[in-house]
């Protein structure tokens, strides 16, 4: 991908411009899914997209607007609570298949699994709300074999299967609660009408990108995801490079837009090539280990730029470490002076501790 307006066209469209979404909740549905294995990533990531605070994002997860729960690629996310049931039910099963052989591997088969999701339907029934171990502490004494790492496989499939989601918080962790209980208003779709709604919510919150992008994202194949645009017909279109968008696509931000987004963040994971916002020669410096772990980024009108770390300190301070990468041929034309991008680092560092209620001590470095 070369289009010189694609990462400011991205940027657009994941609210990370000058204008972002007006809540929360609708940040949480105009991304449509939003990398959630690190939760604190999450809230930031969809906080920084709707000017809002972190206490917003636990707000809303506490008043079941927002849940968390595993709907795809075997992965957490967050979503709006109106898209948690289709979305789900259109896409686990295809990541069941990919989980198969490490599930048998653990000993589990659809029997435990059935075991499991009754014993959970009967300990969560009439409003109840269970921590993790809790919640794996009451599988293993109604008799599910939950030793070795396999309480954490069967808490994941009895979420794609439907029966359980991350809700409110209980204490210091997130709490399962039953997804039919928990969700007030959130539809069911059939197959072929899921299909159209993924095809044209993914090209609004993620376009330009490919039908492989969409592929890789969604966990279907691409045969599935082609068909998934034709289904969508009208709404998902194709620019001139023949990406998918939608037709009202939003124009490209406008230069200087400068964000610390968490790891994970979906202006990366969104995509199968990222090499429109990650540079080749950038990629080790993001994704330092072999364990597939995205550090938190510096971007530059949808660029990475850097790397920051962020250390809470007591109960009300917070140490943002940033690593600017050395300027190079790469840069996009009309990029902030060295300058410019450490002030426009050091606003978006204060409106990190701002959203978060803490105060800020910050130190800015490049790296060789």
């Amino acid at each position: 991908m070369s289009t010189p307006d694609l990462p400011l066209t991205r940027v657009a469209a994941q609210g990370l411009g000058r204008r972002g979404f007006a809540s929360v909740v609708e940040a949480a549905a105009g991304m449509l899914a939003t990398q959630a294995q690190d939760l604190a990533g999450a809230k930031w990531a969809l906080a920084l997209r709707s000017s809002t605070s972190i206490d917003d994002v636990d707000e809303a997860l506490d008043a079941g607007t927002l849940v968390r729960t595993w709907p795809m690629r075997g992965t957490l996310l967050v979503l709006a609570a109106a898209d948690a049931r289709w979305l789900t039910d259109l896409l686990a099963p295809r990541s069941f298949l990919a989980s198969a052989g490490i599930w048998r591997r653990a000993g589990l088969d659809e029997e435990a699994f059935a075991r499991a999701r009754s014993v959970a339907a009967d300990v969560l029934a009439g409003g109840g709300a269970l921590g993790r171990t809790a919640l794996v502490d009451a599988l293993r004494d109604c008799g599910v074999d939950v030793a070795d790492g396999r309480g954490a496989h069967i808490l994941r499939r009895i979420a794609g299967d439907g029966v359980v989601v991350l809700g409110p918080t209980i204490g210091r962790e997130q709490a399962f609660v039953l997804r039919d209980e928990w969700l007030v208003d959130s539809p069911r779709l059939e197959r072929d009408e899921a299909l159209a709604a993924l095809a044209a919510r993914y090209a609004r919150s993620h376009g330009p990108a490919t039908v492989h992008d969409l592929a890789w994202w969604s966990g279907l194949t691409v045969s599935d995801t082609r068909r998934a645009v034709l289904l969508a017909g009208e709404a998902v279109a194709r620019d001139r490079d023949g990406l998918l968008v939608a037709p009202d696509a939003p124009r490209p931000a406008r230069p200087g837009s400068v964000r610390l987004l968490p790891g994970f963040d979906e202006l990366l994971l969104g995509y199968s090539d990222r090499t429109a916002s990650l540079r080749p020669e950038d990629l080790a410096r993001v994704v330092p280990t072999s364990n597939g772990l995205f550090l938190a980024t510096v971007t530059l009108d949808g660029r990475v730029r850097g790397t920051w770390r962020r250390t809470l300190v007591g109960s009300d301070g917070v140490d943002v470490a940033v690593t600017l990468f050395p300027r190079g041929a790469g840069d996009a034309p009309g990029a902030l002076s060295a300058e410019g991008l450490r002030e426009a680092v050091a606003d978006c560092a204060a409106a990190f501790a701002a959203a978060h209620r803490r105060a800020l001590r910050l130190t800015i470095t490049t790296g060789s």
